[in-house]
């Protein structure tokens, strides 16, 4: 199959074919690069293999989200496959529907108030030559979607706590977990106007908290793993024959999941969070972070410098080189080949070619980094001792915001949406 070589795949359920249809055709006369199964299979081709070649061509997707897309299984494999291969994913909002939790941290363009301006902002996207996630400056994007950093501020929110929070985990704007010390298990579902604590079960410090679903969840810590199935409303300890610290935890589907810890622990979850089974790292060196930018590639990073990635699912990890011997506290990726690390004495490592390469950036501090969170490729947040550090350009340049309190972590759910926590029981959120 001949595409252009920015074309678009657009991907839809069959219930707004008529919508996808419109939009394949306006976009096509407004000089954009879409291929459209309805008007780009010729007759006599074989369906599924025409729809298999374009999926495969195309660098880039549009996914078309509805109530109807969101629960379809071709929609999510699809999407799936392009976020696996790299591609750029950009999500059109057609009708109101929950997006998808791996979508909710790429900006999306919403056409249901404004067709045509949408029509004419999906034309400028599409126009910029991109290898993942949209990479334009957020300045170029639609009001409603760009978030203006001198509108937006870091804003102290009520944790009721002092305890030690190390953790926070976003599953949506308004849905976020805190852990931290002696088990403590803090909810908002406000965005953090109010926040409760939650029974965990635990007295033990829990070091990370991950949510695959707004109702999935784990929290790990001193040889413990905790699961809810209900949003937090309860909390029950899995049986884990692995007695050291677990420092870390990620999802990168609603079944696939990683958990990291001392001596080189690697454990991966293939059904929610129920059973985890050891992986082979190759070291015995502590891990203190793991993300992975698709289910099957991923990083892990820790002591000495030390950086793992796989490139399927965990089966084999591989050791990177690294230019620093310094601890790595944390690790950050949007897309296969992109990476970034943060640790002592302000160290920031940046990988744009999967880790072959890893670049030291100039952090503007000597703070302890702590956690790092990439939410596009461009726009980044890294915390520490005393500091909040912010990138809009893929950390070529890194502003440093001062922070009164000792910060542990950092996640976003929309580039709109953030939250960090620590010492004291800090929470901050960026809005």
């Amino acid at each position: 199959m001949a595409t252009e070589a920015q074309t678009a795949f657009i991907s839809y359920s069959r219930e707004d074919s008529e919508f996808a249809l419109r939009l394949a055709e306006d976009l096509k006369a407004a000089g954009a690069a879409v291929w459209l199964d309805q008007l780009d299979i010729a007759p006599g081709q074989r369906w599924a293999r025409a729809v298999e070649d374009a999926l495969n061509a195309c660098p880039r997707m549009l996914v078309i989200l509805s109530p109807a897309s969101v629960g379809s299984r071709h929609v999510e494999d699809e999407v799936a496959f392009a976020l696996e291969e790299g591609k750029t994913v950009i999500p059109v909002v057609y009708r109101e529907c929950k997006i998808p939790f791996r979508l909710r941290s790429f900006q999306h363009l919403d056409v249901r108030t404004d067709y045509t301006r949408g029509i004419e902002n999906l034309v400028r996207v599409l126009a910029h030559t991109q290898s993942a996630v949209p990479e334009m400056p957020l300045s170029t994007l639609p009001d409603s979607l760009a978030s203006e950093s001198h509108k937006c501020s870091w804003n102290k929110q009520s944790s009721g706590s002092r305890r030690p929070l190390v953790s926070v985990s976003a599953a949506s704007s308004k849905l976020v977990w805190a852990v931290g010390e002696g088990g403590i298990v803090l909810h908002t579902k406000d965005g953090g106007e109010g926040w409760r604590q939650q029974l965990s079960g635990t007295g033990n410090w829990l070091r990370s908290v991950a949510f695959a679903t707004p109702q999935s969840g784990v929290a790990v810590g001193q040889g413990e793993i905790l699961q809810t199935k209900d949003g937090g409303e309860s909390w029950k300890k899995l049986s884990s024959k692995i007695n050291g610290r677990l420092y870390s935890v990620c999802f990168a589907t609603r079944e696939q999941g990683w958990i990291v810890g001392e001596n080189g622990i690697i454990l991966k979850t293939s059904d929610g969070g129920e059973t985890w089974e050891l992986q082979i790292s190759g070291i015995r060196t502590w891990l203190y972070s793991v993300r992975f930018s698709t289910p099957k590639i991923g990083w892990a990073v820790g002591e000495d410098g030390v950086i793992l990635r796989t490139n399927d699912g965990g089966g084999v990890w591989k050791r990177q080189p690294s230019p620093t011997g310094a601890w790595l506290n944390s690790v950050s990726c949007c897309t296969p080949d992109s990476g970034w690390a943060v640790g002592a004495d302000g160290i920031i490592l940046h990988t744009n070619d999967g880790g072959e390469t890893w670049l030291r950036q100039n952090s503007n501090t000597d703070a302890r980094l702590t956690s790092v969170a990439f939410v596009t490729p461009q726009s980044g947040w890294a915390v520490g001792r005393g500091t909040i550090l912010h990138t809009e350009n893929g950390g070529r340049t890194w502003n440093n915001q001062p922070s009164h309190s000792m910060l542990r972590s950092v996640a976003f759910a929309t580039s709109q949406a953030g939250w960090a926590v620590g010492e004291g029981g800090t929470i901050l959120r960026w809005e």
